[in-house]
This record gives C-alpha cells, sequence and structure tokens, in this order.
C-alpha cells in the first residue's frame, strides 16, 4: 500500500535541492503481494529552495556598496537553468565571472566578462589574482564546505557569500565566508535581480579589459603549444580537438566523459551555454558521456552530436554503442586512444615517478565500430587528422560513427 508513497517521495528528493539519484528497495515479497489495496499514484510537487530573506539583504547591501565584485558560478547554475539570470546580474554590476569546472557553460566562454574556471586539479594564477583584488565574492551553486570552497577562503576576501547546492540538512558553515545558505541558484538570482536598480555598478572598463587581455593570452599560448605539436606522431589529442573544433556547427552538441579528452575538449572546443557541453560532474563517473549522446541525438536528430571520450572512459559503456546503431541516433564518437588511463598515469608519475595498473590493451576502436553494423575510421598521422575529421563528421549524419584517434599517453596533461 505504501509503494506509491515511496515513490512519489522518491522523485521529489531526485529532483529538488541537489538532484540526484534515489534508490527504491521493494522486498520481493512485496512484490508479490496479490491483494494489497494500492491507491491511484499522483506527483508530488517539486519543492524549490526558496533563499531566506536575511541572505538576500546581505547580499543586496553587498552590491549596493561594492566597487570590485566578483561572482564564481558552480553547477547549481546549470542544474537549475540559471544561466540567463547569472548573466544579467554579471552585467548589471560589471562583475567578472569564474566557473567551476563543472560550471562550464553556466556563461559562455565568449562572454567579455567570462574570466575563466577555478579547480582543485589545475591552478589558475589569474583566477587566484582576480579573487585577491576582489571586494566582494559571491559564489553561487557550489557546494559547500569542499576543496573549492577552500580556494575561495584562501585566495578571496573575507566578505564572501556562499549560495549553495545544498539540502537545509547537509549544509556546512564555511569558516572563513561571511555568510553560507542554501537555495535553488534561479529563484535566488532572480530575487536579487529584482533590486538591481540599488546595486553599485563598478567600472567596467579595467576589469574587463584585464578579463580581455588574460582570455587573449591564455588562448595565444594554447594555439602556440599545439601549432608545436603540429606534426607530432602519435597524435597529441588537442590537436584533433583543434580539427573537429573548426568543423562543428554553432548549435552542436557534445558531450564528454573523465580524462585528458574531457580536460583538450574544454579547452579547445569553446562552451558556450549548459547545453552545447555536456559533461559528468564531480564523481567522476566514467563512461556516461555515450549514453547522453544517445540520449542528445534522439532528442535532437537534427543537430550534430559529438561523444569526445577517452579508451578507458569509453570502454566503461562500450555496449552502448549497438543501442545507438538500433535505435539510429547517429553520433560520432571521437575516442583518444592511447592504451592508458591516462589521469591515472599522470598522477602516478607526478605522486611516484612510476605508474602501475593503469594499462589498456591495444584495442581498435574502428574496428570494434564495425563489428556493432557501424562506421570506424582509425587515425595515427597528422597527415591523415584533417580528412579523416572531414570524414567522420560527413559520415556521421547517417550512421554512427567512431573516429579512432590513436594518441600517447606521454604528453603532460
Amino acid at each position: 500500500q505504501r509503494i506509491p508513497e515511496h515513490v512519489r517521495r522518491a522523485f521529489a528528493v531526485a529532483t529538488s535541492g541537489r538532484p540526484g539519484p534515489v534508490h527504491i528497495d521493494i522486498p520481493v515479497d512485496i512484490v508479490r503481494a496479490q491483494d494489497a489495496d494500492i491507491a491511484p499514484y499522483q506527483t508530488s510537487p517539486v519543492e524549490n529552495q526558496a533563499p531566506p530573506d536575511a541572505l538576500l539583504d546581505q547580499v543586496r547591501q553587498a552590491l549596493a556598496v561594492t566597487e570590485r565584485p566578483l561572482i564564481c558560478a558552480g553547477r547549481g547554475v546549470m542544474i537549475h537553468s540559471a544561466g540567463a539570470e547569472l548573466r544579467a546580474l554579471a552585467e548589471s554590476i560589471a562583475a567578472p565571472v569564474l566557473c567551476t569546472e563543472y560550471a562550464q557553460g553556466a556563461i559562455g566562454q565568449d562572454h567579455p566578462l567570462f574570466a575563466g574556471s577555478i579547480s582543485e586539479w589545475t591552478p589558475n594564477p589569474f583566477a587566484e589574482k582576480l579573487l585577491a583584488d576582489s571586494d566582494f565574492v559571491l559564489a553561487v551553486g557550489l557546494r559547500s564546505d569542499t576543496l573549492l570552497t577552500a580556494i575561495l577562503v584562501e585566495h578571496g576576501p573575507a566578505n564572501t557569500v556562499l549560495v549553495a547546492l545544498d539540502e537545509t540538512h547537509t549544509l556546512r558553515p564555511v569558516a572563513g565566508f561571511a555568510a553560507t545558505e542554501a537555495s535553488d541558484s534561479r529563484l535566488f538570482l532572480a530575487r536579487l535581480l529584482d533590486h538591481a536598480s540599488e546595486f553599485q555598478s563598478s567600472p567596467p572598463s579595467s576589469r574587463q579589459e584585464r578579463v580581455a587581455h588574460h582570455r587573449r593570452a591564455w588562448k595565444a599560448g594554447l594555439m602556440l603549444r599545439l601549432s608545436e605539436l603540429e606534426d607530432a606522431e602519435p597524435l597529441h589529442f588537442g590537436r584533433v580537438a583543434l580539427e573537429l573544433a573548426k568543423r562543428l556547427e554553432e548549435d552542436a552538441i557534445v558531450t564528454s566523459g573523465v580524462g585528458h579528452h574531457n580536460i583538450w575538449a574544454r579547452e579547445v572546443l569553446g562552451i558556450r551555454n549548459r547545453e552545447s557541453f555536456v559533461q559528468e560532474a564531480s564523481w567522476g563517473t566514467m563512461g556516461g558521456e555515450l549514453g547522453a549522446g544517445i540520449a542528445a541525438s534522439l532528442v535532437y536528430p537534427d543537430r550534430r552530436v559529438v561523444v569526445v571520450t577517452g579508451d578507458g572512459s569509453f570502454l566503461m559503456a562500450a555496449s552502448d554503442f549497438v543501442t545507438a546503431v538500433e535505435e539510429g541516433a547517429n553520433i560520432l564518437v571521437v575516442v583518444l586512444n592511447d592504451s592508458r588511463y591516462g589521469i591515472i598515469t599522470s598522477m602516478q608519475k607526478e605522486y611516484f615517478d612510476r605508474s602501475y595498473g593503469d594499462e589498456i590493451g591495444a584495442v581498435d576502436f574502428a574496428r570494434f565500430a564495425e563489428s556493432f553494423g557501424g562506421v570506424g575510421i582509425r587515425v595515427e598521422s597528422p597527415a591523415a587528422l584533417p580528412g579523416s575529421v572531414a570524414r567522420a563528421l560527413e559520415l556521421s549524419a547517417r550512421t554512427p560513427v567512431i573516429l579512432d584517434a590513436v594518441c600517447d599517453h606521454r604528453y603532460r596533461w
């Protein structure tokens, strides 16, 4: 009799607060019950966490006087579809925006106020300088008390407010912040924008120019590095991503897994919004990118869908490639094939000067694709790369394709 109640509760929990999977365990004797009087199923409304009035007042007062504000966007901005509100607030106060790695797309990378990312893995000196130079930081959509909030505490001002992606019972105050409260990111930003006329708009020229200068320098350095590897063999995956970026349409959807391929795709392909680049979150669940790409192709059959993956990540769920073939999900799967769990190799060598248990057998993913009824293209040389990418994109309009890019794990990550 209580099954509808528990299912209703599970859906409400899964889609509220910090969304995530819920497991319902129904014992077999309950499943087999014959004579239960079960009420009709009814859905529960999703309850979004409204921001406390005291929090809104505190942020309003800070934004009324701040001269060097900074916004840090976390994944909650993506989950709660708050990108438009984030962009409107940033523009109204001329505040640079830093995104966490997994909030890339909360604001477009081509927006003048996008200042790059912060990460517990790859330090960003420019982000640290912006934090140190700011007199108020508004962090929206980050979880409380994590390595990322520790970075904000270390480099940012004490006048930092965190609007956290937490339920009330998981919220942990962050020592060093002026306030930490849980709220739906979109509800908070929307209510804050109702008072935009009160905010101090800092002079945009100097800070925006710093952001623009940093982005130009970063892009120039990245392109210089990739140009040095233009003729490198085996391939460097950054070169594969660059060749792909030249040919992708603006409305293309990219899904990405966990590994070196994700780092290079994120930096080279360009992320315009939350839908243009779908990636795994901080749990680092390898293999989800293939299922995400299949789903995207079925929902948006008229848009290009590219799955960017590595051999280790792809092999976690490679059997789903037959689903793409059976369902007509015409995706292009681009595989960084370096016969390694590359991130594990890099980290082991960094910490211990050697690696262990990180090897993957030599897999021919092009033949794998053919055996499943798709198309496989294997590319091993820089000279063959442009033609192989162009052909893979052309064929993926009609059938699922795997582009097997033979790379090397010895390049610095």
